[in-house]
Parts: C-alpha cells; structure tokens; sequence
C-alpha cells in the first residue's frame, strides 16, 4: 500500500492551469516542511518534502495555499523521471497529493482596530440570567 500522511507548513507553491477531459484544472506544487526535532548541538532540524496538489480551476483553497500555512497532507508517493540536458536520467519522489486539511498557521498581522463594545442599557432582549 502506497499510503502517506504529513503535516507540516508550505514554502512557496506554483500554480500551472492543465486542460483535462472533465474541465480545466489547476496544479499547485510546493515543498512541505517539517520540524523533524534537534541534533545532538540542539540545533532545529527540518526535513523538506515536494507535493503536488490538483484542484478545480475556480477552488477557493487557492487563496489559502500561501508560504508558511500549516496543512495535513493525505497522498501517495510518485516517482517522476526524466533527462537532463545532458541526457543523464533523473528521477525525484514527490507526493501527490489526494486530501488536503488546513490546520492554522501563519497568521496575519490586521491593521483594523478591534471596535470596543457599545454600552446598551435596552438589555430587554437578553434572557432573565444575563440581565
């Protein structure tokens, strides 16, 4: 069984659109980086992994798919092969991505203030234990 799961946070993803039998589909390819604890100097260890993820054309994930979210990964690995210009062959493993979850990440720092609460003395509304 060729069966893989990951979580961890991703660099900066390319977008290709494809033309499929079915529609148009849209391709986002990015690294997957994950924490994988320290060496023995304490020094962080991070372990990069390529994915791909295929997705509608007009999906709203899209606009989440941003260096440094945190998703969890469920896919299998694929090996791509081919020449380089020399024609020595090549091949890279990556996983092709079937279920992507977001799970929190990077946040973003908003420039709007958060409104303080309006005093409202009509609290006729509100039930008997809030009042």
């Amino acid at each position: 069984m060729n069966n893989i799961t990951i979580c961890g946070s991703i660099g900066e993803p390319r977008f290709r659109e494809v033309n499929t039998k079915t529609g148009t589909r849209e391709i986002a390819s990015f690294g997957i980086c994950q924490n994988e604890g320290k060496d023995a100097q304490g020094n962080t260890i991070f372990a990069w992994y390529n994915a791909e993820y295929w997705m509608n054309a007009d999906s709203k994930l899209k606009q989440y798919l941003v260096k440094g979210t945190k998703i969890l990964a469920v896919g299998e690995l694929k090996t791509e092969k081919w020449k380089d210009r020399e024609g020595v062959e090549k091949s890279t493993i990556k996983i092709a991505i079937r279920n992507l979850e977001l799970v929190g990440g990077k946040q973003e720092q908003t420039t709007t203030p958060i409104p303080a609460p309006v005093a409202d003395d009509n609290d006729d509304d509100l039930p008997d234990f809030l009042r």
